[in-house]
Formats: C-alpha cells, structure tokens, sequence
C-alpha cells in the first residue's frame, strides 16, 4: 500500500520530469527556430548576393582556354571540323571550310556574353566571329564580326548581324567601317540584353565598336553563346589551323549608362522583319549560314532603320532591370520569412 508521503514524492517526482519534458520541447522548438530562421537568412543572403551581381557586372562566367586533346562535352560542334588546335586553340582540324561551335556546358541568363581572343596563329584568310542567343530551332543567332572577304568588291566593315538564316532572311542591323579590323591577339565581345527590342552591343579590345536593336518579329529571346570561324571566299589554308586562343561566356549584370568609349559606334534600330541584306556568298544559301559576309545594309530608300540613342537606351535598361531585380529580391526574402513562420506555427500546434 502506497503511503502519502510516498504518493507525495511520486508526484513530485513525475511533476519534476513533466517540467524537464517541457523545458525539452521548449529548447527543441528553440533550436528548430533557429534552424529555420537561419534557412531563411541563406536564401535571402543569396539572393542578394544574386542581386549584387546582376547589379555589379557579369555573373555565372565560365571560360575556356582549348589546352587539351579534344574539345569536350561542354561544346556542341554545330557545323564544320571544329577541334582543338595544338592543345592550344580551337580552329578547324580538316578541310570543311567553316565552323560553328555553341556553348553547352551551362545554362545562362538570356542577358549574355560571348567573348574570345584571336589566336596569335590565325591565318589572315580565316574570318572570326563571336555570337550569342543561338536559337536552336532555326540556327538564328546574333553575331559580332568584322566582314573582310576579299577579292569581292564590298567594303570592308564591323556588323552586328542577324545571322544563321537562309540568305533571304539574314539582316544586318548595325555596320561601321570607320574602325580597322581585327588584329591577332584582339578581344572581341558581344552583349545581348532584353526582348522587344534586342539590345546588342559589340566590342573590340574593351571599345564600344557598335550598337543595335532589334524589334523585328524573328528576334531572339535565348539561346547560346559560341563562335563561328571561316576562310574568306577564294582562299585556302593547310589544316589543322588554329582561329581562337581563349573564350569566355556569361550572364550579363545591369546594363551601364556610360559607354565611355572613343571609339565610333554605329546604332540602327531596326523593326522590319521583311528587309533582307542581299549577299553575294553562295554560303549564305545554307540554313546554318556560316558566313559572315554581307553587302552594306540596304538603300535608305528600302530600309526602315531609325537612329537612336544608346546611352539613353542603356539608362532605361538599367533602371528597368534593377527595378525588377530588386523585385525579385524583395519577394524571395518575404517568402522566406513567410515560410519560416508558418513552419514553426505548424509545429507549435501540433507538439502541442
């Protein structure tokens, strides 16, 4: 028989383990608490750290210096013998004329980058050209490049280009033949920003070189960046011949309002889907239109082309997209304080 002083210290006792269970779950809940909370607190650091990078320059970069046997998985041959040259470059390793390669490797923003360096052994015959938002379905892309084939009778100049397309369908939508061409060892970089209109922007050793929009019905939206290579119309070369020493590629930040560049740009705006560029080279006939070459952009007589301004077109990009960037900040940091509540209401009423 139990006495009541036993009873007493039972009860004390289950009382005392009652507390220590209370305490327990309390410190539990304490520590899912923080947990979570500190959950929430990565994902917002992490979107602001996206945020600063998207504000403050290029993001997600990734880079190719070609010093190795074969050119990999990171790369899709898209036309020609493209390989890698003397572990040192890409150029084309056999009679084929022409090469188109795409970066596949990662996935970048539809604001991107393609930059590369000539190789120092480039012939002079071989023509080179940068490209970005390759768009699969049609091999449509946006290319940067200096058009210099010789013995044709055109003058030799920088072109923004819509490029890949059968002949009829290729537009030149900026040129400039103001600027000498490309030198071995010369950068060449093209930018592409936003959707109706394009925004494209092509660059040779740092220095704005030209400037375009493009508003026309077949623009591009995404796609990938790569490089494209070419022995200029009526001339040879010995293979393997090695084209680009290094490149680079990635997600573009928000766009500067300063072009601080003394370099002349030529800037077309170009809203006519229906207004081919006529050209001369059989190549062009091919879908995969691995040719840079092109006459000058149409009489004004049959272009609709207008002038615009490209700083004034840079402010508003740059507000826009750092206004919709925050936005998406903002809401990801919300939605994780959010979440972080609800989990620990959640388990408050059901642990109790």
């Amino acid at each position: 028989m139990t006495t009541p002083a036993k009873q007493k210290l039972i009860a004390k006792k289950y009382n005392a383990w009652l507390c220590k269970l209370s305490n327990f779950k309390q410190s539990k809940v304490r520590r899912y608490l923080v947990v979570i909370l500190l959950i929430g607190f990565a994902s917002a650091g992490y979107s602001t750290l996206k945020y600063t990078q998207a504000a403050s320059g290029d993001y997600d970069v990734v880079s190719d210096n070609f010093e190795r046997q074969s050119l990999g998985s990171s790369w899709t041959v898209n036309f020609g013998n493209v390989g890698i040259v003397n572990q040192s470059d890409v150029g084309l390793t056999a009679l084929s004329g022409a090469g188109i390669v795409s970066w596949v490797g990662s996935t970048l923003n539809a604001d991107q980058f393609s930059e590369a360096t000539i190789s120092p052994n480039k012939v002079s015959s071989m023509l080179t050209q940068v490209f970005v938002r390759r768009r699969s379905s049609d091999s449509a892309r946006y290319a940067f490049h200096y058009d210099a084939d010789p013995n044709d009778g055109l003058v030799d100049e920088w072109q923004l280009k819509y490029d890949g397309v059968p002949t009829a369908q290729v537009r030149i939508l900026a040129s400039n033949n103001t600027v000498s061409g490309p030198q071995n060892g010369d950068v060449l970089r093209l930018e592409v920003r936003a959707t109706n209109p394009v925004e494209l922007k092509g660059y040779r050793n740092g220095a704005l070189v030209l400037s375009a929009t493009d508003s026309a019905a077949s623009s591009i939206s995404n796609g990938t960046p790569g490089l494209t290579m070419r022995l200029g119309v009526g001339t040879t070369t010995t293979y393997p011949t090695a084209v680009f020493e290094n490149w680079s590629g990635g997600s573009l930040g928000v766009a500067s309002s300063n072009t601080n560049s003394s370099t002349p740009s030529t800037t077309t705006s170009n809203t006519n889907s229906s207004t081919p560029s006529t050209n001369n080279n059989p190549a062009d006939s091919n879908p995969t239109d691995v040719s840079p070459k092109s006459n000058s952009q149409l009489p004004s007589s049959q272009n609709t082309n207008t002038t615009s301004d490209p700083e004034q077109q840079s402010e508003v990009a740059t507000n826009k997209n750092s206004k919709t960037t925050l936005y998406k900040v903002l809401a990801a940091v919300f939605a994780s304080i959010i979440v972080s509540v609800l989990i620990v209401k959640a388990y408050l009423h059901f642990k109790h």
